[in-house]
């Protein structure tokens, strides 16, 4: 079996996926990238030219229908997630999805329920990518009870904005490609899974201070997606969290996460490569923490899919269960927002 060539068609070959994925598979031996599928058939065919995939497609169908492929990356916005991956595990193909499972819950249980379905196949998602090297750590420090109960966490992730008024409507903010989804909001709380129990409870604030877009011609259109989200939250454990995420910052910032328990603390820096320190609260002075030299910082999704495919290893970042678990609070959050910051349960 580990002999066997997979061959890989690609449906939505955005900036990650020409980024990471597609260099990556390629430097697995037996793997064979053989066709494409972009938003035209021109995008395509520039994308096949330029890492040497035999096929271009117009239509991401025929990927997802053929016969002579075995497994498919998605890449696309999350419109398109739901759809694919139902359609290419219906016809017998592997899949690995980018990260922002799907537009909303109902579609990222709809992914799950096709993937149970079909148990002989590899269903797995593009992890959130930020605490890959030091999760292991975090994990370890907290089973360990070196923190103690843990009391609370607070997480800020500020970044520049991604849409402004005299420029294009850009797809994380478009309701239309994105759904639910709202800045990297589901992507920190998967995060955060790894490491703690889940929430139980949310109250959430929006607002959208960047509110339109250019359109076509010299016209704006109004932005749906918020800029700026206050997420407050309790966990199963009863702890405290708070989350805030805006795309309002003027320079780049250090997005972190902050864990608080009674005998010390974690802070993790998000970007631009994670860092890790703890306090103690008697010294009440952060130390850093040496995080374990990885190979790409920890990512090893290409690897881990085709080596689940051959069935030598399981799928460990990241599950469809794990998904729709992140796109259940992302929903959450939603409902949160809909009812003026009423508090919603997970």
């Amino acid at each position: 079996m580990n002999e066997q060539p997979i061959r890989i068609g690609v449906i939505g070959a955005g900036a990650n996926t020409q980024k990471m994925h597609l260099p990556l598979l390629q430097t697995i031996p037996g793997v064979l990238i053989t066709d494409v599928a972009n938003r035209t058939l021109a995008s395509s065919q520039k994308i096949a030219n330029a890492h040497h995939i035999p096929r271009a497609h117009s239509d991401w169908e025929v990927i997802a229908k053929a016969d002579d492929i075995d497994a498919v990356v998605i890449g696309t916005w999350p419109y398109l997630h739901c759809p694919a991956t139902t359609m290419s595990l219906a016809h017998n193909k592997h899949v690995l999805c980018e990260a922002r499972m799907a537009m909303n819950m109902e579609e990222a249980l709809q992914m799950l329920t096709a993937s149970q379905d079909a148990p002989h196949l590899i269903a797995q998602l593009v992890p959130a990518p930020f605490t890959l090297r030091a999760d292991d750590t975090v994990k370890q420090i907290i089973d360990s009870n070196e923190l103690g109960q843990i009391t609370h966490i607070q997480t800020e992730f500020q970044t520049a904005p991604v849409s402004l008024a005299h420029e294009p409507l850009h797809w994380r903010r478009n309701k239309t490609f994105s759904g639910e989804n709202i800045m990297t909001l589901g992507i920190i709380y998967e995060t955060l899974l790894r490491w703690l129990p889940p929430a139980s409870w949310v109250s959430a604030q929006s607002k959208c201070f960047n509110d339109r877009a250019l359109s076509s011609g010299s016209s704006t259109i109004p932005i749906e997606i918020p800029d700026y989200l206050n997420v407050q939250m309790q966990l199963s454990n009863g702890a405290q969290a708070s989350m805030i995420f805006s795309e309002l910052a003027p320079t780049a910032q250090s997005p972190h996460i902050e864990i608080f328990g009674n005998k010390a603390a974690l802070r993790l820096e998000l970007l631009p490569s994670v860092k890790l320190f703890t306090a103690q609260n008697s010294d009440k002075i952060w130390k850093e923490i040496t995080l374990p030299d990885m190979k790409y910082n920890g990512w090893r999704v290409e690897e881990e899919f085709i080596r689940s495919i051959r069935g030598q290893e399981s799928t460990h970042r990241t599950t469809f269960q794990q998904g729709l678990e992140y796109m259940k609070f992302t929903s959450a959050v939603n409902r949160s927002l809909q009812e003026e910051g009423k508090r919603v349960f997970v």
